[in-house]
């Protein structure tokens, strides 16, 4: 397979390389699905070596405007793109670098629940509209 760059030059795309974290309501409360991330150094973990892990949130959108308008749930995610980790929450709080790991998200229009996000959180992606 291969795949058009911006610059005109066709690249190949390794499915070896990549693994793609997909869940569901039903996965979720069974305690699926399970991605193997691994500790690289102290305090920084990623996918195995060569390889990237793609996590797909679908409908980013929909967590409710909290008083102060923000969404934790995006907020989290923002965090994770800002800063690549997170902060360990028990002692000792220590700082978590979290590498090789891709972000895709789906957003719906707000109204009907969907709520709009942040530009914050928007001026990490890359926008594909379909009508």
């Amino acid at each position: 397979d291969s795949v058009q760059a911006d610059d005109g030059d066709a690249r190949e795309v390794r499915p070896s390389v990549y693994q793609l974290l997909r869940a569901n309501q039903r996965q979720h409360a069974s305690g699926e699905p399970h991605v193997e991330v691994r500790k690289r150094r102290k305090d920084t973990y990623g996918a195995p070596s060569g390889k990237h892990i793609v996590i797909f949130v679908d409908d980013a959108n929909l967590p409710q405007r909290e008083q102060y308008g923000a969404q934790p749930p995006v907020e989290l995610l923002r965090q994770y793109l800002d800063h690549k980790g997170w902060y360990q929450y028990t002692a000792p709080i220590r700082f978590q670098e979290i590498v090789d790991i891709v972000l895709v998200c789906a957003l719906g229009p707000p109204g009907g629940g969907r709520n709009p996000v942040t530009n914050r959180f928007l001026r990490h992606f890359n926008f594909v509209s379909f009508p």
